[in-house]
């Protein structure tokens, strides 16, 4: 059967690995963690967690601090689902590419009540999103940096960013220092309704509809 993990009240502490997920690396069966401390995690993909296939990870609670990685600084979600609530990602987590906490090329995701802060990337200081199912309800998202997205970069239009506060974000570049949407025409209509949705937002948006600034 699927292999299923239970943690509640643990530390992890300097996980590391040369590809995926410091501490979780995951393509099937479901894990979860009850008020947890995540530190100091490093992998290429995902610095604490990768997931992909069918597998489900999911994470109440807690704190996660200070994780790096080439792409997804905490998390890299190709697949599966990955669910977060009351978890406090506090930094200075980051990626030298994609997403200072989360890169999500996949899978569903879903941030509820949480707080994402001191993060940094090239794209979406917090969170990279280019495929997938993603939802931010209740959260904020303080003090990330990116060239584009200080809080958010989105290149897909199944995003949700609902009751969230997006603050103190910035960019060294031209995107966006609270949200960077970049969709096909197509999905215009559905990218826009997402931004309208992160109306407690302070600083720019940027809308690209193939390519240009709508």
């Amino acid at each position: 059967g699927a292999t299923t993990l239970s943690a509640v009240g643990c530390t992890f502490r300097s996980s590391q690995a040369a590809t995926n997920g410091g501490v979780l690396y995951m393509e099937g069966g479901s894990a979860e963690l009850r008020d947890c401390v995540v530190e100091d995690a490093a992998a290429d993909n995902g610095g604490a967690f990768q997931l992909s296939g069918s597998s489900s990870l999911i994470v109440r609670g807690g704190r996660v601090g200070s994780c790096a990685a080439r792409t997804g600084g905490v998390l890299a979600l190709a697949g599966g689902t990955a669910v977060f609530e009351s978890v406090h990602f506090d930094g200075p987590s980051a990626a030298t590419v994609h997403g200072g906490i989360v890169h999500q090329t996949g899978g569903t995701l879903e941030l509820t009540d949480c707080s994402l802060a001191n993060a940094a990337a090239a794209t979406g200081g917090a969170v990279s999103y280019t495929a997938g199912s993603a939802r931010i309800r209740r959260t904020t998202i303080a003090a990330c940096t990116a060239t584009s997205g200080g809080g958010v970069s989105a290149t897909a239009a199944d995003l949700l960013v609902e009751d969230s506060v997006v603050r103190g974000c910035t960019t060294t570049g031209t995107g966006g220092s609270a949200l960077a949407l970049r969709c096909p025409t197509a999905d215009a209509r559905r990218a826009l309704l997402a931004l309208l949705a992160a109306r407690r937002a302070e600083g720019a948006f940027v809308l690209l509809l193939d390519g240009r600034h709508a």
